[in-house]
């Protein structure tokens, strides 16, 4: 027990303090995704990134300043992400493009399943966070995406699908396979993580949602 005690200290005390940051930040994504705002507590995080609860509180200074810092850390790079599908896309028509961006959004959600839990748990939740993060994050998300949906629009390829509907049914349809992953294993034996199983997944969610949101000819104004 000693010995046990011992590495501990050491390993908490010799990490830079970067390393410490970062591990402090990914055992709090771990243990909010799981717990909830609410149900997280900074003792346990400080025992997941095997360091002291008085260093945490040095480096983040409160639980909702570390919760803050997670959310800014996911978003950052699902801003990152958007903006490389942007660019790859610069070419393409809005059909192509919107593809790739659902491409890409399921291999986020399939690497990343915990953000996505943490993001969908805060959006149900009617508080002062959700407030920050849409002052913050949400407002330009979605105006992003809805981009993706005007470019379709304007060729003329777009369902007259309320955009509150056709948001919600991509997110939804893009992240519930990996979120419950565990209960799919269960009943269909099935590894929502492998890179066939998401790679087929794009390419459903791709032929399903293309097939109902967009038109085979363009639409007439």
């Amino acid at each position: 027990m000693v010995k046990a005690t011992t590495r501990r200290k050491t390993r908490t005390n010799t990490r830079p303090t970067d390393v410490l940051k970062r591990d402090i930040l990914a055992a709090a994504l771990t243990v909010f995704a799981r717990d909830g705002y609410d149900g997280a507590s900074l003792m346990d995080i400080a025992a997941a990134a095997d360091t002291g609860h008085p260093l945490l509180l040095y480096h983040f200074g409160s639980k909702e300043a570390l919760w803050r810092q997670v959310m800014a850390h996911i978003f950052e790079e699902l801003k990152a992400n958007y903006s490389a599908v942007v660019d790859l896309s610069r070419d393409l028509g809005g059909v192509d493009g919107l593809k790739m961006f659902i491409r890409a959004f399921v291999q986020f959600s399939a690497k990343h399943p915990e953000r996505v839990t943490l993001v969908l748990a805060e959006m149900r939740a009617d508080s002062e966070r959700l407030e920050w993060l849409t002052t913050e994050y949400m407002f330009t998300l979605h105006a992003q995406l809805n981009a993706l949906f005007d470019r379709v629009e304007a060729e003329g390829r777009l369902k007259p699908i309320p955009r509150p509907n056709l948001v919600h049914i991509l997110i939804g349809s893009v992240s519930t396979l990996f979120m419950a992953e565990p209960l799919v294993r269960r009943i269909y034996g099935l590894e929502a993580h492998s890179p066939e199983t998401v790679s087929a997944h794009a390419d459903w969610i791709i032929e399903m949602l293309t097939s109902g949101l967009i038109t085979s000819e363009p639409q007439k104004a």
